[in-house]
């Protein structure tokens, strides 16, 4: 298993917290549905406990966001225009951290 690894909601909260960058403005309406973003969170979060090894995890994530219709890039655009609301934040977490507890999350 993976769990050596940063936690990926360290990773997600530490490039959203207050991130800003020139020309890039934070429109809400650019970023994926907030469920959307929890369901995939969630299923990478399953295939990061799953996987085996660093390249079944990326095989694994690369299905989970075919299956999903977006890219990494839309998740870290949505942490990075949402995590600047540190409250909305941790409650998408506490959210994450209740629905991955649950049995068959990913299945959904």
């Amino acid at each position: 298993m993976l769990r050596k690894q940063i936690p990926m909601a360290v990773l997600f909260l530490a490039l959203g917290c207050g991130v800003t960058e020139p020309g890039r403005g934070g429109a809400e309406s650019e970023v994926i549905p907030e469920q959307l973003f929890v369901q995939v969170y969630v299923e990478l979060q399953d295939a990061q406990d799953r996987a085996t090894s660093a390249e079944a995890f990326e095989e694994m994530k690369s299905e989970i966001f075919a299956r999903h219709g977006v890219t990494e890039e839309d998740i870290l655009r949505f942490v990075t225009v949402r995590g600047r609301d540190i409250q909305g934040m941790i409650d998408l977490f506490e959210e994450i951290r209740d629905r991955y507890s649950l049995p068959d999350t990913a299945s959904g």
